[in-house]
């Protein structure tokens, strides 16, 4: 049997568009799991698929020069803050890799979102398909904002 891994970004819509993809897969034989945060335990049991709870690397946004210019100023006063954010980084990288050993997958069905995921698994276990879940809800000139929480089936 097959093992398909998918790694979501953890928002309720962007499971329910691969939700049914998913359920192909499982028709053909596969086994599907999908990573998560533990709140979206429920979400991806209730359609009857396999659950492994995720711990996501951390993102710093930087919207503006004050927020990098404080970073930086934090960086050089306080002597631990860089060391931190590094541990911090490489035991979510070491986190992931040992999910994705522990599910062992066949297949990984990335949300384009995370696409920086693919550079974290070992060059051999790279059969990676990227996913494009749904487009930016953010406001882009020709494309409204999606909002759709229905799983597509």
């Amino acid at each position: 049997m097959k093992t398909t891994l998918f790694v979501m970004l953890p928002v309720v819509s962007h499971y329910n568009a691969c939700f049914g993809l998913a359920a192909t897969l499982r028709e053909q034989g596969d086994r599907v799991v999908f990573t998560g945060t533990p709140d979206l335990r429920d979400h991806v049991e209730c359609e009857d698929f396999g659950f492994v709870p995720m711990r996501y690397l951390e993102e710093y946004v930087i919207p503006n020069v004050r927020v990098a210019l404080g970073l930086f100023l934090k960086s050089r006063v306080d002597n631990h803050f860089l060391p931190r954010r590094y541990q911090e980084f490489w035991s979510n990288v070491l986190a992931f890799r040992q999910l994705h050993q522990a599910v062992a997958p066949d297949t990984v069905y990335l949300d384009q979102h995370l696409n920086h995921y693919y550079f974290l698994l070992e060059p051999e276990d790279r059969n990676v398909v990227l996913l494009n879940t749904k487009l930016p809800t953010r406001r882009v000139e020709g494309i409204p904002p999606l909002t759709c929480a229905i799983p597509f089936r």
